[in-house]
């Protein structure tokens, strides 16, 4: 499965990891898997991890509807999108540039250094 979504209310952590190819359902449809896990609460921050994409099947409206849907997140919430290849980071840019007036807290970041960073953790898992 090229998205596997996990909580960690330890570290008050929603990831969502994607692999291989991902296409534009699997983006759309993803942020509301954590509805069906306990653990999660709407305060956590959320990594969105982009490392282990070969490529996304989506179009630019593809983006600009993930941008427009609500997510499951309150507006304090850090969103942390992980994108070190050209292609997904101008994507997930896409995101954070359209959907900013809904979704404030939306970083890009290309090193997993700077996703820790931004997500207030100074380890690196």
């Amino acid at each position: 499965m090229p998205v596997r979504v996990e909580v960690d209310r330890g570290r008050k952590l929603a990831e969502r990891t994607y692999s291989g190819v991902v296409t534009a359902s699997e983006l759309l449809d993803s942020i509301h898997e954590y509805r069906s896990i306990p653990e999660f609460d709407p305060g956590f921050n959320e990594l969105l991890d982009f490392r282990e994409v070969e490529s996304i099947e989506a179009s630019i409206e593809d983006i600009r509807i993930c941008a427009m849907r609500p997510v499951p997140f309150a507006n304090s919430s850090k969103r942390v999108i992980l994108a070190p290849q050209p292609l997904v980071f101008g994507l997930a840019r896409m995101y954070q540039i359209i959907g900013e007036d809904i979704h404030p807290n939306v970083y890009v970041v290309k090193t997993e250094e700077e996703a820790f960073r931004m997500l207030e953790r100074s380890e690196v898992a």
